[in-house]
């Protein structure tokens, strides 16, 4: 694609010294820039401004430069300088145009809330499958197509632009009918979806979190709701979760028809009788317009009810047979959310990704009854992230678990002993807690004090990967390190 029909997509610019060229790739990191691709310097909320980067990318061949008009860099001569109003913006249109509008051949499913956008992601993904149907999913455990994991990322719940539409190209030309994705409110402020129109839009629920980046709850839910305003389409439908306060917000942003779910009889897909446990998992009934469907889901949890439910409702709109739903939910895995750590000791081990007040105590609250002994977290709260809920998880964990570790989850730029300063606020002179800096010496202790019978819940980090401490990404995976300190036999030493 040459860069003057390249540029025809975007509405709003000023372009100067062009030099028309074949465009490789349109690319937001100055690192990964090639020869003949467009540079897009993005201004972002870290502070990182690609502006800095100009000189370097245009050094590795990068035949054009876009950036915001306010303050703009000089462009060497070599490169075509092309200004717009919003980077994001134009990164997101670009990347679209570049990779033939990818999207528009696939049935896109969103879904947008604070909890549960992961494991109802999986849920979706694992239906799909049953039904036989070739489907991409993009999210924070990772991006897959047909189930088997791909090289990119993962990087961001929802990806960069650049990265989002060269990932949905290529699931489009391996066949790809469906991709389900997560939709994180930073991605809809930031426009990381803008030019994508989705067949289904989800809604899970809306509680305390990112409010560093938005402000306020209202603007939280106002990056959300853009998902039904801006990105589901007319023949679309919308899935909204009726037990939360802001659903009549989420269905009357919607153009299109929306099906509601929830506890309450008044959803159009609900339960159907009490929940029962068992055989390692739940036994559920769920009722929809078209009759009930008996479930066992390999999953614990009342928080788990809503999650199945949204995942029945989005199946359901889809119009997908019931033994799809059956099937897909049956062997469902999640990495990361409850996911149990058994090397042969006599107490349970358990990572999850809560890591928000509302998963938090969700989490503990469906650990509680199937703990013989103690319930005993280990958790930590993000640097650079909403710093009102630190004392609020405290508070939780004191009054949810008998045996509290605070320690580091991702300090980032700031002072970890701080974070958990402002956790132990909360914790209050409730049950019995400790503080420890080094997330391992805490998983450590934590095994220590351990019992038969109690039930060891590491929160906050799930499937993660790495430990974000300063500029640092330190390899760090709760269930590796769970495992290694397991295979050592570590147990009983220290009392707290």
């Amino acid at each position: 694609m040459q860069l003057s029909r390249l540029l025809d997509a975007l509405p709003e610019k000023t372009v100067s010294k062009q030099h028309d060229a074949s465009v490789a790739a349109v690319v937001h990191d100055s690192r990964l820039v090639g020869p003949g691709d467009v540079f897009v310097a993005l201004r972002e909320s870290s502070g990182n401004d690609g502006r800095a980067y100009i000189a370097n990318a245009v050094e590795r061949g990068a035949i054009a430069i876009v950036q915001e008009q306010v303050r703009p860099k000089p462009v060497p001569s070599a490169a075509t300088d092309i200004r717009v109003p919003d980077t994001n913006a134009a990164l997101a249109i670009l990347s679209a145009h570049r990779y033939g509008y990818p999207s528009d051949s696939l049935s896109l499913i969103g879904v947008t809330g604070t909890n549960g956008k992961t494991s109802v992601c999986h849920m979706v993904e694992s239906i799909l499958m049953a039904d036989k149907m070739h489907t991409g999913f993009v999210g924070t455990t990772g991006y897959r197509f047909d189930g088997n994991s791909l090289p990119e990322g993962p990087h961001h719940t929802t990806p960069y632009s650049d990265e989002l539409q060269c990932l949905l190209r290529n699931m489009a030309d391996q066949g790809a009918e469906c991709v389900v994705m997560e939709v994180s409110s930073h991605a809809l402020a930031l426009e990381r979806v803008a030019g994508m129109t989705f067949k289904i839009a989800a809604f899970t629920n809306l509680t305390q979190d990112h409010l560093d980046y938005h402000g306020s709850l209202n603007e939280y839910r106002d990056a959300k709701l853009s998902l039904f305003l801006n990105h589901l389409s007319e023949d679309g439908m919308g899935v909204v979760n009726l037990d939360d306060p802001v659903a009549s917000d989420f269905i009357d942003a919607s153009g299109a028809r929306c099906v509601t779910y929830g506890r309450s009889s008044r959803a159009e897909i609900s339960l159907g009788g009490l929940t029962t446990y068992g055989d390692g998992g739940m036994h559920i009934t769920v009722s929809t317009p078209n009759g009930s469907i008996p479930l066992h889901v390999p999953l614990i949890g009342r928080y788990n009810e809503a999650n199945i439910l949204a995942a029945v409702a989005i199946a359901h709109s889809m119009g997908l047979k019931d033994s799809a739903i059956i099937s897909g939910l049956a062997n469902i895995a999640i990495p990361g959310r409850l996911e149990s750590i058994d090397e042969g000791q006599p107490y349970r081990v358990i990572v999850d990704f809560a890591h928000t007040p509302d998963a938090l105590e969700s989490v503990l609250t469906a650990l509680r009854p199937a703990t013989e002994g103690r319930l005993i977290v280990v958790f930590g709260c993000g640097g650079d992230r909403d710093a009102e809920k630190r004392p609020m998880m405290g508070e939780i964990a004191a009054n949810s678990a008998d045996v509290v570790i605070v320690t580091s989850d991702n300090p980032r730029s700031e002072n970890p002993e701080s974070i958990i300063k402002d956790v132990v606020a909360g914790l209050g002179d409730k049950g019995s807690h400790s503080a420890l800096v080094n997330r391992m010496d805490a998983i450590a202790k934590a095994f220590a004090v351990a019992r038969k019978g109690d039930t060891v819940l590491l929160a906050g980090k799930g499937d993660e990967l790495f430990q974000y401490i300063g500029d640092q990404h330190i390899e760090f995976d709760d269930r590796e390190v769970a495992r290694t300190l397991l295979q050592n036999e570590f147990s009983g030493a220290l009392v707290l």
